[in-house]
């Protein structure tokens, strides 16, 4: 009886103070795919989702399994309890297959043990490794069957270690955390009966992500645990996506970028062609999208600066493709000939420049059907917007390296 009270104390009034310091449940991180197992419990068959490396459960589905599931809206808390001590009930037939998912920003605890989690469409899903804290998973081929065990009778937070058993026990924990790779902080503990013992933050760093906090042995008389599983709790691929992503400026400060993807595909396609520049900065200029980027770094280390909507030039007057550098620079151009175009910096001699829209020779008033953007319209010169291409003319040196496709 007084060990079920003390439980109970943990689950209704500690476990709801934890939760994770960061926001990050905007940052879409990918889709789900289906699962490469099914979990198996008794008669019952639930599906799984594939997320990078991991398979992840439903938790809506672990109440199918009998589970019984506490989600608590002021601090979107979950906390569900397992082995299986409620009725079942009828299956969800939720279908998250294709669907984009992101970080889930509440705490989720299966019994004494927080889980990293994701969301999706509403729906929060926990890693399929989770219920080896509580449990056996038996793969065989595509089918993972769960067999209940008594938890490690011991609650880890960031703060605060807890012996919820009768005896004295030595428990070895791993904190793990996430900073564009994985900490892992390790650090033991003698804990009397019933202990509760306040510990300081492993990790104080204000960027760096909580993912959980994992027990690796508990030894005390007539009893042994000892784990060196990860639950699931370590999604490298997964993670490294999300620093991808958490790290970015506001899409504003990218120019005309449209989303984070974006962003990401046009690293990933430089930086996949092997691009290298003798400045700092590297130019891309796509036909077929009518955008230019502006890349900071060195090769296979590009990040994205800017993002311009362009127009290149016509069909009948394209702008050539290939590889070239930026040389010739000059504030305008045209005025003898009757018009302006502002900024230029030119990529083949002066034939072909990046340059303003087209302005009247005083450079004053925008010439009709010159201001065009985002589609082909020029004699082979790419147009940007006057702002854009003061960026572009004041940022970047004679030297860079173009690449127009």
């Amino acid at each position: 009886m007084k060990k079920a009270l003390i439980v109970l104390f943990f689950l209704l009034f500690c476990f709801p103070s934890y939760v994770f310091a960061q926001d990050y449940s905007n940052v879409t991180l990918g889709k789900l795919q289906e699962g490469s197992l099914k979990l198996v419990y008794e008669d019952a068959i639930i599906p799984t989702y594939k997320a990078y490396d991991a398979n992840y459960i439903l938790i809506s589905d672990l109440k199918y399994l009998g589970c019984n599931v506490i989600y608590s809206p002021e601090d979107k808390s979950i906390s569900i309890s397992v082995p299986l001590y409620g009725d079942a009930l009828p299956e969800s037939h939720i279908n998250l297959i294709s669907e984009p998912f992101s970080l889930y920003n509440g705490l989720v605890q299966v019994d004494y043990f927080e889980t990293q989690s994701l969301l999706c469409n509403g729906n929060t899903l926990i890693p399929l490794a989770a219920l080896g804290n509580v449990g056996t998973l038996s793969i065989i081929d595509s089918t993972c069957t769960f067999i209940p065990s008594n938890a490690v009778p011991v609650d880890t937070t960031q703060t605060t270690i807890s012996n919820l058993s009768d005896l004295s026990l030595n428990v070895s924990i791993l904190d793990i955390y996430w900073n564009g790779e994985a900490i892992l902080t390790p650090s033991s503990y003698t804990l009397e009966p019933y202990a509760i013992l306040e510990r300081p933050l492993p990790v104080t760093d204000d960027h760096t992500l909580y993912l959980a906090t994992l027990v690796q042995s508990a030894t005390g008389e007539n009893y042994t645990f000892v784990s060196n599983s990860y639950l699931g709790q370590l999604n490298t691929p997964l993670m490294k996506k999300y620093t991808r992503y958490s790290t970015r400026a506001a899409l504003e400060d990218y120019g005309d970028i449209t989303s984070l993807d974006e962003i990401i595909k046009a690293e990933d396609f430089v930086n996949a062609k092997g691009l290298s520049s003798p400045t700092p900065y590297l130019v891309w200029t796509n036909i077929d999208t009518q955008r230019t980027y502006i890349f900071q770094g060195s090769t296979n280390n590009w990040k994205l600066l800017k993002s311009f909507i362009c127009s290149t030039g016509r069909d009948y007057t394209p702008t050539p493709k290939g590889t070239f550098a930026l040389t010739y620079k000059v504030s305008s151009f045209g005025q003898n000939k009757g018009y302006c175009c502002k900024y230029a910096f030119g990529f083949i001699g002066t034939t072909y420049l990046y340059h303003s829209i087209i302005f009247d020779k005083s450079g004053t008033y925008l010439l009709e059907n010159k201001g065009i953007l985002g589609k082909k319209a020029s004699q082979g010169c790419i147009r940007f917007d006057v702002e854009n291409a003061k960026w572009f003319y004041d940022t970047l040196s004679s030297g860079t390296t173009v690449y127009i496709n």
